[in-house]
């Protein structure tokens, strides 16, 4: 199976790391943005299986960004989220829904995003196949 991941982050430099790092270990095809208005637009335009987002961002903070899509009954507004961020205990207290919403650290992402992201697709494979 093909993932269809979604990145926000307003730094290219981490795109590309968390591009190559998630190709290199999944079957995937990667969208990008770079603020979350953006990402909001697109996650109304297109399904995806995982969406990873950065907590500080210039125009909206992915906590802004979680808020909006799980308020929007759109296609991507069960979609689970990764929120990728140094700052986990603030972009808590900004989250007004924590339904499938993971954290990983920032600082950590080279030991904690692919086992979190491989959870997260067992978790969803198993749940679709029960319901199959």
């Amino acid at each position: 199976m093909k993932y269809k991941i979604l990145i926000v982050d307003d730094e290219n430099d981490i795109i590309f790391l968390l591009t190559e790092l998630l190709k290199k270990n999944f079957s995937c095809d990667i969208s990008a943005e770079t603020n979350g208005t953006e990402a909001f637009i697109t996650s109304l335009e297109e399904e995806f299986d995982l969406i990873i987002t950065d907590y500080l961002m210039s125009e909206t903070t992915g906590s802004e960004f979680i808020n909006e899509l799980r308020e929007n009954k759109w296609v991507n507004h069960l979609t689970p989220v990764v929120l990728f961020t140094g700052y986990i205990e603030e972009a808590k207290l900004n989250l007004s829904c924590f339904d499938n919403v993971f954290f990983v650290d920032k600082t950590k992402y080279q030991d904690e995003l692919v086992p979190t992201v491989q959870m997260i697709f067992n978790f969803y494979a198993k749940k679709a196949f029960a319901s199959a």
